[in-house]
């Protein structure tokens, strides 16, 4: 399957981190510092307005996801402020479109009027029923969260608030196919997309290294994708939409799906001190002295541009390409993926100039066998 390749020429998603300080303290987390309360200045955030939504490297519509932490940690008050201050920096005819990722924990009716005031797109991390959210996603006495998480999400189905989900899989969840999707079939969800317990950052161990994962992982999608078949696709099922998407494109003769990750500045992520980055969002500010602990520059010292004149960068880029053009060597997925997370490889490796990981085989290749298999089954066209 050989797609051909796309080139992106401007941003895509920038990633705000307005604080790395999050209110739980999950056993998979990856980000650091989130017992430190620090928020991005007003000076940080009036740069990023200044150098960064007008910049000729940002599209027509731009999606602003903030990110890190829990993003409602921070006061109400500051993001009706930071979403003003960003929305007047547009160009004309540019389009801001927000985005956040929570726990849900801190959602009430003031955040629910902020919401829709900016027309966010909310995304509520939970992982499933009560005992297998609560093993991972814990406050920091080792308590389980998913009572207050399920009030928040009570709150956004009683404003009819729509909502997408993302749930982490550990390996117990495995076992769970049947709790799971009646879970997700109950709760309203708009969309439902799995992440794996992964190796990045400080969590340094996965529940999915082991020798059954992948055949687990594949018996896990298969008795899923049944079960939502046959209630008729209550949810928009992240995998099977992606993979829809991409059967379409080609059918009208469309170029691979993109990969951001891969793409220099697809993605631009900005530190709550201004730190820029580009590639995976997890990387930045992990300590790496060949790549400059993955900070290409600040916005407060300028735009975009900088990054692509920066030497760490430089090669960096030179290392995703060679970890790119070996997965388009060796892999038969690599028209539906791209050339895989730069993130993932490095912290399951110390390398991205590598092709395969255990993310690889178990978010990309057993996903798409298990959706391929889906389709096919059910008289789709899944012919790539």
């Amino acid at each position: 399957m050989r797609l051909g390749q796309t080139q992106r020429s401007c941003i895509q998603l920038l990633v705000l981190q307005a604080s790395s300080f999050c209110n739980i303290d999950c056993r998979y987390c990856y980000v650091r510092g989130r017992d430190r309360a620090e928020r991005m200045p007003d000076a940080v955030l009036d740069a990023v307005a200044r150098n960064l939504i007008p910049s000729r490297l940002t599209g027509a519509e731009l999606s602003v996801c903030w990110h890190a932490g829990e993003p409602l940690a921070v006061p109400r008050a500051w993001y009706e402020d930071a979403c003003t201050r960003l929305a007047a920096a547009a160009r004309p005819g540019q389009r801001l479109v927000q985005h956040v990722q929570t726990n849900a924990m801190l959602i009430d009716d003031g955040w629910l009027e902020t919401f829709q005031r900016h027309g966010f797109r909310v995304g509520v991390s939970i992982d499933g029923p009560q005992p297998i959210h609560d093993a991972n996603r814990v406050t920091r006495r080792g308590q389980g969260t998913h009572r207050e998480t399920m009030q928040g999400i009570s709150r956004l189905r009683a404003a009819d608030y729509p909502f997408d989900v993302i749930a982490v899989l550990t390996a117990p969840a495995l076992d769970e196919p049947d709790a799971l999707f009646d879970f997700f079939a109950s709760l309203g969800a708009r969309s439902v997309g799995f992440n794996i317990d992964e190796i990045e950052g400080p969590n340094t161990q996965s529940s999915l290294a082991v020798a059954d994962a992948e055949g687990r992982f594949r018996r896990f999608l298969e008795r899923f994708l049944r079960r939502h078949a046959d209630a008729g696709e209550p949810f928009a099922l992240r995998p099977l939409t992606q993979l829809r998407s991409a059967i379409a494109g080609r059918v009208r003769g469309a170029a691979m799906i993109a990969n951001h990750q891969v793409e220099p500045l697809g993605i631009l992520v900005v530190g709550a001190d201004g730190a820029l980055s580009t590639f995976s969002p997890e990387l930045i500010g992990t300590p790496e002295p060949a790549f400059g602990d993955f900070v290409f520059g600040n916005v407060l010292a300028g735009g975009p541009e900088q990054i692509l004149r920066n030497p760490h960068f430089r090669r960096l880029r030179r290392a995703v390409d060679a970890g790119r053009r070996r997965c388009a060597r060796r892999c038969g997925y690599f028209d539906l993926c791209g050339g895989g997370a730069p993130g993932n490889k490095y912290f399951e490796s110390g390398r991205v100039d590598i092709d395969e990981t255990l993310y690889c085989r178990l978010s990309v290749q057993q996903m798409l066998e298990a959706t391929l298999r889906h389709l096919e089954a059910a008289g789709e066209d899944a012919r790539t």
